[in-house]
């Protein structure tokens, strides 16, 4: 994913989930994503991968949006749910096994990794 198809990802997403769209700060710096209200911060060094970093980055941004804790707690595992479905037409094709434990776990329950 190059940094427009990105910027673009999160363009739909963002207008998608009626949320304002953040600023998308590329960077090769970082091997994680990082998210705030109004930004977004992915490149092609993310361990994940740029794809599943920048929808697990939205879910904060929509999370956030909703008023929502920017941590990941259980609303974020439903909002990612949701957000995976609409860009991978399917929650199961998101890397679950990437996820931090309580989204494996999360993950688990869904039968998304059996």
């Amino acid at each position: 994913m190059t940094k427009e198809q990105a910027a673009q990802a999160i363009k739909l997403l963002c207008e998608r989930f009626d949320v304002p769209v953040p600023i998308l700060d590329w960077t090769g710096h970082s091997r994680n994503g990082r998210a705030w209200k109004d930004r977004i911060q992915v490149g092609p060094n993310c361990w994940r991968g740029v794809e599943p970093a920048l929808v697990h980055e939205v879910t904060h941004v929509v999370c956030l949006a909703q008023g929502n804790n920017h941590g990941h707690g259980p609303k974020f595992w439903t909002v990612l749910e949701s957000i995976a479905k609409v860009w991978y037409g399917d929650a199961t094709l998101y890397p679950w096994r990437t996820e931090y434990k309580a989204g494996k776990s999360y993950a688990g329950r869904k039968q998304f990794i059996k």
